[in-house]
């Protein structure tokens, strides 16, 4: 029993070992969990190549949703910049037709289904005024402007359409005024990186980021159809860090995917991805509640683009649009409202928010004082907005002596807004006057009398800018000269616009002669030798003849009593002549 208890021992620890070391191998064999890294990213559209196959049109959602942001800011707080680029100055660079037309359709629905204010989606295209076109400097003047004006809890929603370009791994986007190269620093010169206008949308400090991206259309200095695929310079360009808070949420929605290029629609003069970007925003991406939500309308253009495309151009081009999202809970994140009521999408219809519009509460004051009777209303209205959009009635009604509205008034108040409102910018003092005429005891009475007398003063000075102008007008195209007329009597010949005149130096006034221009025919340098040096001016006479009127025109020399420098005048007098009656010149 002894010699026993050692060997079962031994077999005990040789059955021990190898059960562990099974364990072990077991473990080592079985993959790994993933684990969710700190920042929160939804990807909507096919994979990168460094994602399986499987993962291709999926959607992953990662961080939790507690911390992922699910409304809108208020309807005052939305900005946004639009660009659309058709037309270029570089002949090597091949015009689009769609680019215009995207940025102005997007504004529209940004207006009137996603609420955003109309002066706050500022458009830069090709078919805008000079001061409104896609330049390199004009959108990057735009953007450092944003700096100041949008505030740091607001949303920035940057979409491009146009032609791109990537040159040493760097993606740029083309200004209408950009010239392309294959040099790395002449582009940066000429066009715009994504790099550089990411860092200008997060200069701006703003916490909401939206960026749609369609600028990979074809080749910009190729063929019309030669592609010009999407790739991942554009990607890392407008990705945002929220990790070290560079933005709170941002959504980088781009036309097509990795590897593909984006096609127009010709039949609607669009890119077909923005085409569906306003469909979905209409009502096309709506639910049951005609709610559209952010996941909806990346879904609704995955859907529509590729299925539209196969339809006109063939199965054989592919685009399908791909979306980067990250802070956002995107299925409940309301970008639009479509259907009736679409256009206060901003305000009532979106979802309601811990905050209120201060706009909308000021409205609100004055709605309920504005019929009121009594001064102190107004008082307390101008004390809690004193710089507020109606401070200027506020102040009229508050004075004791502005008559009260009667309960039937509110009609011809309405009609007196109006009325005021179809002038205030006017020009024409009668507007005012007009206004006072047909309301002698109205709000607007003592401004419209003050822009009445604004109004005569600008015009006296005008008046007497342009009389000051004209007298110095003819005061440089008056001319004198110190002539004889043909009985040897001296004077002064003025040639002014449209007049001569002869004044004796000794008055006398038949030798005063006044000649309008209407009458001279023509004027000559005299040419007989026997006689000084003079002019010869021929005006209309009687019975259709001319007459001849002689001016001696030099003065001086050497005699028995005179010996001085002779002076003439003849061709100068001449040419004053031509100048100031607009006569043709006739060389002999």
């Amino acid at each position: 029993m002894k010699t026993s208890i050692p060997l079962l021992r031994s077999i005990l620890f040789t059955l021990l070992a190898t059960f562990l070391l099974a364990t072990v191998k077991t473990y080592a064999q079985t993959p790994s969990q993933p684990t969710d890294p700190a920042s929160r990213q939804l990807q909507l559209g096919p994979a990168t190549q460094s994602q399986s196959n499987s993962q291709t049109s999926s959607t992953t959602a990662k961080a939790s949703q507690g911390d992922q942001i699910n409304v809108l800011p208020v309807k005052s707080k939305r900005w946004a910049l639009i660009i659309g680029v058709d037309k270029y100055v570089d002949g090597q660079i091949s015009s689009l037709k769609g680019a215009a037309n995207d940025a102005r359709m997007l504004a529209d629905a940004l207006v009137r289904y996603a609420g955003f204010p109309q002066d706050q989606v500022i458009v830069l295209s090709t078919d805008q005024p000079t001061e409104r076109q896609p330049t390199r400097v004009n959108i990057l003047r735009r953007l450092s402007n944003l700096t100041a004006a949008v505030p740091k809890d607001a949303l920035l929603l940057v979409s491009f359409a146009g032609h791109g370009m990537e040159r040493g791994g760097q993606a740029f986007l083309l200004p209408s005024d950009a010239q392309i190269s294959d040099s790395i620093s002449f582009l940066e010169d000429t066009a715009i990186s994504v790099t550089r206008m990411k860092d200008l949308i997060k200069t701006t400090g703003v916490g909401q980021v939206m960026v749609l991206l369609d600028a990979c259309r074809n080749d910009p200095g190729g063929r019309a159809d030669a592609p010009n695929p999407l790739t991942q310079a554009y990607m890392r360009g407008f990705s945002f860090d929220l990790v070290n808070h560079e933005v709170q949420a941002f959504a980088t929605i781009y036309a097509t995917a990795v590897g593909q290029r984006a096609y127009e629609y010709t039949e609607k003069k669009q890119g077909y991805f923005t085409w569906a970007l306003v469909e979905g925003l209409k009502g096309g991406a709506a639910n049951d509640k005609s709610e559209v939500t952010l996941s909806q309308l990346v879904k609704y253009v995955q859907e529509i683009v590729p299925k539209r495309i196969a339809i006109d151009l063939g199965s054989g081009k592919q685009q399908r649009p791909f979306a980067n999202i990250e802070g956002y809970r995107a299925d409940d994140l309301v970008l639009a409202i479509s259907g009736p009521g679409a256009t206060s999408a901003g305000s009532s219809a979106l979802p309601a928010t811990s905050s209120v519009d201060p706009a909308a509460i000021e409205l609100a004051y004055w709605d309920t004082i504005k019929n009121s009777t009594n001064t102190d209303d107004f008082k307390a209205y101008l004390d809690k907005y004193p710089d507020g959009q109606f401070a200027g009635i506020a102040k009229i009604r508050a004075q004791p002596s502005q008559p009260a509205p009667s309960s039937g008034s509110i009609d011809a108040n309405s009609l007196e807004m109006a009325y005021w409102n179809a002038i205030k910018d006017s020009k024409n003092a009668s507007d005012f006057q007009a206004y006072i005429t047909k309301f002698p005891n109205g709000v607007f009475v003592d401004l419209a009398r003050s822009r009445i007398g604004s109004l005569e003063n600008e015009a006296r000075e005008a008046t007497r800018a342009r009389e000051t102008a004209a007298n110095e007008e003819r005061l440089r195209n008056t001319h004198l000269f110190n002539v004889r007329d043909v009985g040897q009597t001296e004077g002064t010949l003025t040639v002014a616009r449209g007049v001569l005149s002869f004044e004796p130096k000794k008055a006398n006034a038949k030798k005063n002669l006044t000649v309008q221009c209407s009458e001279v025919k023509r004027v000559e340098q005299g040419q007989s030798a026997l006689q000084p040096p003079h002019i010869n001016l021929f005006v209309a006479g009687t019975n259709g003849k001319e007459r001849q009127i002689i001016y001696y025109t030099s003065s001086g020399g050497t005699g028995l009593f005179v010996k001085s420098a002779v002076v003439d005048v003849t061709a100068d007098v001449v040419s004053a002549v031509i100048d100031a009656c607009k006569m043709m010149r006739v060389n002999k």
